[in-house]
């Protein structure tokens, strides 16, 4: 998920249509449509929801594992 900010001062000064946004983690400022609808956003979210999903069908798995009736310990 992309995250823009920028500064009271900037928007007083240029507005909020201005290129006065800047998405962490990148350098210069853009327009605040520019800033969301980049290309790389798609691949971060993209990316980011693939390993949501791995993580919850992993998580999913080792709770139907620990309702199997086995003993966690080996013994039974």
């Amino acid at each position: 998920m992309p995250v823009v900010v920028t500064t009271l001062e900037q928007l007083t000064e240029h507005g909020a249509g201005a290129a006065v946004w800047r998405w962490l983690g990148r350098a210069g400022e853009q327009t605040l449509t520019a800033a969301l609808n980049s290309p790389d956003a798609d691949a971060l979210y993209r990316g980011q929801a693939a390993c949501a999903d791995a993580e919850d069908k992993r998580r999913r798995a080792a709770e139907r594992g620990g309702r199997s009736g086995r003993c966690a310990r080996g013994a039974g």
